[in-house]
């Protein structure tokens, strides 16, 4: 879209200037008497004279532009956000801070795979597919990017406190990672079911509704535990871990005693049995981060 304004602003306004070609000549040569800056006065007044025409049309620009070239709504942000390596030596606070912030940039965009992973399963929509792939790339490379930057910071010295901090917000990262790689899992999952045709019963498709809400609510927690170093937030994700645990376990039975009865089909037993295994770790490791708001807590006392 930004490359799409771009050609439309120079198009539009150079066929506007074609029209008073004789007068922008003599504007341009009345500027100076160097042919050098006689270019680069043109530039000038061209681009700004072509700015103010436009600024009354914008919202029509707008419009145009998005006919042509459609708004993505699943769009990814690519890469890290807030890694500014001009932070770790004027600042080391703020790198680590920045560290913070791009961690939950990264924890965004897994909890965006996880609801492209039941949308795909709830929606039946095989377009999730692609989706949740491209974020784990995403996913990857901020971890990647997050790793690089900390050891940076460490090499440029820390205090103590700070040091732990950071220690505490790089471990995070890899369980943010791996929330990403079983929301990749799950996708596979989803992907072998629409290959194979399966389906699940009326009651599996509540008993996967009722995990996930559970699940997501830990994941959500968790971020926001660690956004806003809530002990509180993170002892309510420490019981949802531990409700997670016995609803897996009562599931697992519950399924298990629908195959014997042949109620549901060996193999699409076993695709339920292993998302409610990826939905379980994915709540470890939402524990895990919410752990962060108690390690940063008690540097508070």
């Amino acid at each position: 879209q930004a490359a799409t304004a771009h050609v439309l602003f120079n198009v539009i306004g150079a066929s506007i200037f074609l029209a008073f070609l004789p007068f922008y000549k003599d504007v341009v040569a009345a500027t100076s008497t160097d042919i050098g800056r006689q270019i680069a006065n043109a530039h000038t007044i061209f681009n700004v004279t072509n700015t103010l025409l436009f600024l009354p049309f914008v919202p029509v620009l707008v419009w145009v532009i998005r006919r042509i070239v459609p708004d993505k709504g699943g769009a990814v942000v690519a890469g890290p956000m807030y890694l500014d390596l001009k932070l770790i030596s004027a600042s080391p606070a703020a790198a680590v801070d920045a560290v913070k912030k791009e961690l939950l940039h990264m924890g965004d965009l897994a909890r965006s795979m996880l609801t492209d992973v039941r949308r795909a399963f709830t929606e039946n929509n095989p377009k999730m597919i692609g989706e949740v792939t491209q974020t784990e790339k995403a996913v990857n490379e901020i971890n990647r990017a997050i790793s690089s930057y900390a050891s940076e910071v460490w090499q440029g010295g820390l205090s103590s406190e700070l040091s732990t901090v950071l220690g505490s917000y790089v471990n995070g990262v890899g369980d943010i990672e791996r929330i990403g790689d079983h929301a990749t899992n799950l996708i596979e999952l989803y992907e072998y079911k629409l290959d194979h045709g399966f389906e699940f019963s009326t009651l599996a498709r509540g008993e996967f509704d009722d995990m996930f809400d559970l699940v997501e609510r830990a994941v959500r927690l968790s971020f926001e535990s660690l956004n806003e170093e809530d002990v509180l937030k993170a002892k309510e994700v420490d019981a949802l871990e531990d409700e997670v645990d016995r609803k897996e376990k009562i599931l697992r039975k519950n399924h298990i005693l629908r195959l014997n009865k042949g109620e549901c089909t060996p193999a699409g037993g076993v695709i339920f049995i292993d998302i409610l295994s990826n939905l379980e770790r994915v709540c470890d490791h939402a524990h895990n981060i919410s752990l962060i708001a108690f390690d940063i807590s008690k540097l508070h006392k």
